[in-house]
């Protein structure tokens, strides 16, 4: 790298350093990249235009070792780089802007429990009262009414964690969401069983589940990092005693999404469910493995039993 650009992806790195990004090294490895294609084909930055930018993305791809989501991660970084140039009137604009970028198709989660192992899962979670004593009692059945919430509804970890007492009307049946990941509102509505659940919890034993260290404006006293720590452990435990496959929290959002259209539920409905800004992103539950497909076609196809002629 030349002395000249060496000095420009320093002064690029400390814009992103000030203005809060982390992820240095990262940045430092990913516009060095890019440098060197620039040296590769003798361009200065300002000299890149739309054609340019394109061969750039294409290399990136042609490496073979880069998965789609790494290529477009760097090409955002380019762009990031361009912003700053033309901020410092050291280029007119940003070619990498227009470009097609390369579409990351969401593949169909992997270890989504059937609905079956999802319905052993949440009674072993029920069953609070098989705990050693009465604090293990406590937290495991406040992990109970969690995991009914995050099935029955389908919210990330860190919107249940932010709920409040008064973002539940059980007179409506709904949740309101608040903190949610596009920082736009929305209502999910309540099942009964989940309703009953959550009376209980709120009517009788919050009071008696939260202790003097918890955090009484959330719902379930405590903050995202310790409520997802506490339920992934659980969720260990009991995936691997029943020996289910792995998940994790948000795997009890991937189970909603997946069961409900198995069940027949209208893809909208569900979109509107998990709110999704955009139908592809529920489109991946529309995705089937090859064991659903053979079962399907075990059970529908005219032909399976051999005659004995």
């Amino acid at each position: 790298m030349t002395e000249e650009n060496m000095t420009l992806v320093k002064r690029f790195l400390q814009n992103r350093e000030a203005a809060g990004y982390k992820d240095k090294a990262g940045t430092r490895y990913k516009i060095k990249k890019y440098m060197e294609y620039l040296e590769e084909t003798g361009l200065q930055p300002e000299e890149v235009h739309y054609r340019e930018a394109g061969d750039y993305q294409g290399r990136l791809l042609a490496e073979d070792s880069y998965t789609i989501g790494t290529i477009n991660n760097f090409i955002n970084i380019v762009i990031s780089f361009y912003d700053f140039l033309i901020n410092q009137n050291l280029a007119l604009n940003n070619p990498f802007t227009d470009i097609e970028r390369i579409k990351n198709d969401k593949k169909l989660p992997k270890n989504i429990l059937s609905e079956v192992q999802m319905n052993s899962l949440l009674d072993d979670f029920r069953n609070f009262v098989a705990g050693k004593n009465l604090k293990e009692k406590k937290s495991k059945y406040k992990l109970h009414v969690l995991a009914e919430v995050l099935y029955s509804t389908g919210l990330r970890i860190h919107e249940a964690a932010a709920l409040r007492v008064e973002d539940i009307d059980l007179n409506q049946g709904i949740i309101k969401v608040k903190k949610t990941k596009g920082d736009k509102a929305r209502t999910v509505i309540l099942n009964e069983y989940v309703k009953e659940v959550l009376s209980l919890y709120i009517k009788r034993m919050r009071e008696l589940i939260l202790n003097k260290n918890s955090n009484r404006d959330r719902f379930f006293g405590a903050e995202t990092t310790v409520l997802e720590r506490q339920v992934n452990r659980e969720l260990k435990r009991i995936t691997g005693r029943f020996k289910y496959p792995a998940m994790t929290s948000h795997g009890f959002r991937h189970a909603l999404g997946f069961h409900l259209l198995r069940a027949g539920c209208n893809i909208r409905y569900i979109q509107q469910m998990l709110g999704h800004k955009r139908i592809k992103n529920t489109e991946i539950y529309t995705k089937v493995d090859r064991d659903s497909l053979k079962s399907v076609l075990d059970s529908y196809h005219p032909r399976q039993e051999v005659s004995d002629g």
